[in-house]
C-alpha cells in the first residue's frame, strides 16, 4: 500500500507539471497570435487615420480660454449650464428643463412645418426672449468679436473631459428661437446674426473635439441650424460658402478617428500590465493579455472598416436603406461578441453623417431658388438635377417671387430625435 502511495504522488506531480507546461505553451501561443493581430490592426489604423502621435499634435491638451468662461457666465444668465461636468466647483443655478421644454417644443414644431412664415410664439417664449434680450445680444456680440470658446481638452487621457454637450445644444435652441421670432418681427439682420452665432459654435465643436459624442451633438445642432436657415431672409452667396464648411460632407469618417485613437489609448493606459494607470493587478492583466489583445484587435479592425465605409459608402445607399452595417465588420471577426457591442451605435452614427448631406442639399436648393427668384428668373417648373436616383425635388418658382420645393423621392432615413425636419419647403 505504501509503495502504491509513494508512486502515486510523483505521477500526479508529473501530470500536473505536464498540464502546466501545456497551459503555458497555449498561453504563449495565444499571446503571440493575439499580439500579431493587434500589431496588424494597429498598422492598418496608422494607414487610415495616421499615428497616435500625429493625432496628439493636431489636438493638443488645453485649458478653457477666457472666451469659454465668459460664454458660460452669459449662458447661466439664460438659465443654461454649459460648464463641463468634469470641472470642480459650484454649478450655475440653471433651469435647463424649463428652457428645453418651453422653447424647444415650439422650435421643433416650427422647424417641422415646412412653410416659410413663422407662426406666433407662445407667451412663455415671448416672455423669455423679452426678459433675456440683452443677454442674447451679448452672446451674439461675444461670439462675433472674441476668439471662439475653447473648453478643456485632454487628448492623451482615455477618460478625457468633454464640453457640456446638452448645455451647448440648449444654447443653440435659444439662439434659433430668437432668430425665428426676429424673422417674424421683421428684424431680419438680427435674426441672421443669431443664426450665424449658433452656426459658428456648432462648427467649432465639430472641428476641435475628438469624441464621437461631441460630433453627434455638433451634427444635431447643424441640422437645426440648416432648417432655421431655410426660414430666414439671408444672403444666399455668403451662406452657400458657409455650407461648404461642414466637415462631415467632405469626410464623413472624420468623426470616428478620435474614437479609434482613444481605443489605442485605452489599451495603452488601462489594459497594459506595466501602466501606472491600469485598473487591475499586474498579474491579472498579464494572465488575460491574449484575450484583451484579441478583443482590441477586433475592435480596431471594426473601427478601421467603419472609417473606410463612412468615407466610401454611397451616400444614397446609406440614406435610402440599401447600405448594411455588415460592410463595417471584417468577415473573419463577425462571430466575435465585441462586434455585437461596438457596431450598432457606430452604424447609427454613420447614417447620421450621411443624412446631413441630404439636409445640406435642400438648403443649397433653397438658397439657389431665392437667388434666381431675386434676379427675376422664374421658370414655372424647374426639375432640379438629382444627386442620385432617389434625390428628387420638384421646384416651382412663381410669378410673385415665391417658390415651392417639393420632395418627390422615397422617405429617407431619419434620426430618432424629437425634431423631424421637413424635406419640402413652400414660401407661399
Amino acid at each position: 500500500m505504501s509503495e502504491k502511495k509513494s508512486g502515486f504522488f510523483p505521477k500526479l506531480f508529473i501530470t500536473l507539471g505536464v498540464l502546466l507546461l501545456l497551459t503555458l505553451a497555449v498561453w504563449v501561443f495565444a499571446r503571440g497570435r493575439a499580439s500579431g493581430q493587434l500589431e496588424n490592426a494597429d498598422a492598418k489604423l496608422d494607414q487610415a487615420i495616421g499615428s497616435f502621435d500625429d493625432y496628439l499634435a493636431a489636438l493638443p491638451n488645453q485649458d478653457a480660454n477666457e472666451s469659454a468662461l465668459r460664454l458660460e457666465t452669459l449662458a447661466a444668465e439664460l438659465g443654461l449650464d454649459i460648464v463641463p461636468k468634469s470641472r470642480p466647483g459650484e454649478r450655475p443655478n440653471a433651469n435647463r428643463h424649463a428652457v428645453r421644454k418651453g422653447l424647444g417644443d415650439w422650435l421643433s414644431a416650427e422647424l417641422a412645418s415646412g412653410t416659410r412664415s413663422v407662426g406666433e410664439p407662445p407667451s412663455e417664449v415671448t416672455a423669455f426672449l423679452t426678459e433675456h434680450r440683452p443677454t442674447i445680444d451679448a452672446i451674439v456680440e461675444h461670439v462675433a468679436t472674441q476668439p471662439l470658446p475653447e473648453w478643456e481638452r485632454q487628448t492623451d487621457d482615455y477618460a478625457a473631459p468633454i464640453p457640456n454637450l446638452l448645455g451647448h445644444l440648449n444654447l443653440t435652441r435659444v439662439l434659433l428661437v430668437a432668430a425665428l421670432v426676429d424673422q417674424r418681427d421683421g428684424e431680419v439682420e438680427r435674426a441672421e446674426r443669431e443664426l450665424l452665432t449658433a452656426w459658428k459654435l456648432s462648427l467649432h465643436l465639430a472641428e476641435t473635439r475628438p469624441a464621437l459624442i461631441s460630433h453627434l451633438i455638433a451634427l444635431a445642432g447643424i441640422r437645426l441650424e440648416l432648417a432655421t436657415l431655410n426660414r430666414l431672409d439671408v444672403d444666399p452667396v455668403a451662406w452657400r460658402e458657409r455650407l461648404n464648411q461642414v466637415p462631415y460632407e467632405a469626410d464623413p469618417g472624420r468623426a470616428f478617428t478620435g474614437e479609434a485613437h482613444h481605443l489605442r489609448l485605452l489599451l495603452r493606459e488601462q489594459f497594459n500590465p506595466f501602466s501606472p494607470n491600469a485598473d487591475m493587478p499586474r498579474w491579472q492583466l498579464t494572465l488575460i493579455q491574449p484575450v484583451i489583445q484579441h478583443g482590441a484587435a477586433v475592435a480596431m479592425d471594426v473601427h478601421h472598416h467603419l472609417i473606410d465605409e463612412a468615407r466610401t459608402a454611397d451616400n444614397c445607399d446609406v440614406v435610402f436603406g440599401r447600405w448594411s452595417s455588415e460592410a463595417m465588420v471584417p468577415a473573419e471577426t463577425s462571430w466575435n461578441p465585441v462586434v455585437g457591442m461596438v457596431v450598432p451605435n457606430l452604424e447609427n452614427a454613420v447614417r447620421r453623417m450621411h443624412r446631413i448631406q441630404l439636409d445640406l442639399a435642400l438648403s443649397r436648393r433653397v438658397l439657389d431658388a431665392r437667388e434666381r427668384a431675386a434676379s427675376g428668373s422664374r421658370p414655372v417648373v424647374d426639375l432640379m438635377p438629382a444627386d442620385c436616383e432617389e434625390w428628387s425635388w420638384r421646384e416651382e418658382l412663381h410669378e410673385d417671387g415665391s417658390f415651392t420645393l417639393t420632395w418627390e423621392g422615397p422617405e429617407p432615413w431619419e434620426p430618432a430625435t424629437s425634431t423631424v425636419l421637413p424635406m419640402s419647403l413652400s414660401t407661399r
